[in-house]
Parts: C-alpha cells; structure tokens; sequence
C-alpha cells in the first residue's frame, strides 16, 4: 500500500505484473508507442480493485463479465491457433475462451506467489460459496442466467490458472 493524504490508500498489487507482461506496445501512425494494457491484465486488476473495495467497484465486476462473454469472439485466432487441446474435451467455445483467459492471466501472475495466491483466493472464495457469491449476483444482475452460470464461468477461469499448476482441486 502507498499512504496518500488523509484516510487514501492505493493499493498496487499487480501493477508491476501487469505492466511487465499484461500490456502490448501500440505504435500509432505519427511515430508514437503506447503500452496498453491486454484483456487478461485487465481482468486481474479489475479482480484485485473489487476485492479491496467491494462496495465501490462494483462495475468492475460487470465489466469482468462482458469479458468473459465476449473473449472467444475477440480471441477466436489466438484461442484456434495456440490452445487447439482444448478442443478434445467437447466444450462449448464459451468455456474454452474463458480458460484460455485464465491461461493467459497464469502467465502475468505466475512470477509473483503473492498476486498468484491472491487471485486464486478470490476466485476460490467465490466459487466455494456460490450462495453467498457478491461476484456471481454482479455477474449476472440483468441477464437471464444464474448465479451458478457465472460459478461455472469463473471455475473454468480459475482452471485455465492453475490447471499445470496443481495449486487447487478442480470442483
């Protein structure tokens, strides 16, 4: 944590990681490069904002979802192309996208334990009391699926990060 002035405190876990391997270099027609930041790290700072501050960053969530919902459409090259594996297991597309994120967010936060074992006990504490899920309901406010739909989403998540990593039983 950073002190700031009066009561503020700004959280950096995962910027480091984030900016090291979760941004791509944009190059725009008058010369410039800009790093901006790629879906996945997107993800994993949307995770760790919410978990800080549940009762403000509620829109993070939401915007976790739209990710969710629409990486297959986005990725549909990168996921044919580097993840064909996934393909044997007969699942429906959406659900391969969604562990190819989570893949590609192992890959950002594998070189820190600390953000890895953060992360992972997010999604953890969601998934395991689906019930009582704050994640699963702000998932799914204004669609038609349930809570246990978004639980699937965010187990196929968690999969695609520790899946050759061993950290967590598959439930």
């Amino acid at each position: 944590m950073i002190p700031g002035q009066g009561s503020a405190q700004i959280a950096i876990n995962g910027f480091r990681e984030v900016y090291e391997t979760g941004t791509d270099d944009v190059e725009f027609e008058d010369g410039h490069t800009f790093k901006v930041c790629t879906l996945p790290g997107i993800v994993i700072l949307k995770l760790i904002a919410f978990d800080d501050r549940p009762e403000i960053r509620q829109k993070d969530i939401k915007d976790i979802a739209l990710i969710l919902k629409h990486y297959f459409d986005i990725e549909s090259d990168l996921i044919y192309d580097d993840h064909s594996d996934l393909f044997d297991a007969d699942k429906d597309l959406h659900y391969i996208a969604v562990r190819v994120l989570g893949r590609q967010i192992k890959s950002i936060i594998s070189k820190s334990e600390e953000l890895t074992s953060r992360v992972i006990g997010i999604l953890e504490m969601e998934i395991n009391n689906p019930e009582k899920s704050v994640m699963g309901q702000l998932m799914v406010s204004g669609s038609e699926d349930s809570i246990f739909d978004a639980i699937e989403l965010l187990k196929e998540l968690l999969f695609g990060i520790t899946e050759e990593l061993n950290l967590t039983n598959r439930s």
